[in-house]
């Protein structure tokens, strides 16, 4: 079990373009993270999902987890990656 003071973010990112290359749905990669949580018996503060190209300026929901770790609202985050 990992230290009980840290929380963690879930970030999931689904890129809008070359599809393509783009396998794993965002649901899969949560499912996935999220098993990891359970396994680990991590304590997560929050999830953040995007469906847009990391080459877009002004990732919303990734500028959001952002600001709240540097709140003091999470530790670490986990970061999963399609």
């Amino acid at each position: 079990m990992e230290d009980a003071n840290n929380k963690y973010f879930i970030y999931v990112r689904k890129s809008t373009e070359g599809e393509e290359r783009q396998a794993r749905s965002i649901a899969d990669q949560l499912a996935e993270v999220r098993d990891l949580v359970r396994k680990h018996g991590l304590d997560v503060a929050g999830s953040f999902e995007e469906s847009q190209s990391a080459k877009t300026k002004g990732r919303t929901q990734f500028n959001k987890m952002l600001d709240r770790i540097e709140r003091g609202e999470a530790s670490l985050t986990f970061a999963k990656r399609a």
